[in-house]
């Protein structure tokens, strides 16, 4: 039996966008504080944050400051320990506008002695308050 070869032509147009034509460096910078930044939200030491992704503390100063980059290896490690994305890591955060409201001492003595619990859960409330109102 004698088999045929056939030529199959695919025609497929690629298209290069204009961000993938211009040399994009890595903004270490910008995911040193990524890291600080999310570290510190999800309260989170480095001291423990080192532990769980098997690399020294100091190692982890390093990074945050700057003075040391990140493996692909350690970016993966922190994208599962802070349940993050690999954005929220590498990529600058949309900012929230800044709304400034005036607030006496009295509650500010207040804010400063409330639990972080009840510190964040008041903060969501006042979030979400404001984006109504917007």
């Amino acid at each position: 039996m004698k088999t045929e070869n056939k030529r199959i032509e695919c025609k497929y147009e690629y298209v290069e966008s204009e961000k993938n034509n211009q040399n994009q460096e890595i903004d270490y910078k910008l995911i040193s504080d990524n890291i600080r930044r999310i570290r510190e939200e999800k309260h989170i030491s480095c001291k423990i944050l080192a532990e769980r992704i098997n690399v020294t503390p100091s190692h982890i100063y390093k990074l945050e400051s700057g003075k040391s980059k990140p493996s692909l290896e350690v970016i993966f490690k922190m994208k599962n320990v802070f349940q993050c994305s690999f954005d929220d890591l590498l990529t600058e955060r949309e900012r929230e506008p800044e709304i400034k409201i005036p607030v006496s001492k009295n509650v500010l003595d207040a804010i400063g002695h409330m639990d972080r619990s009840v510190f964040d859960e008041l903060v969501d409330v006042l979030r979400n308050a404001v984006k109504v109102q917007l």
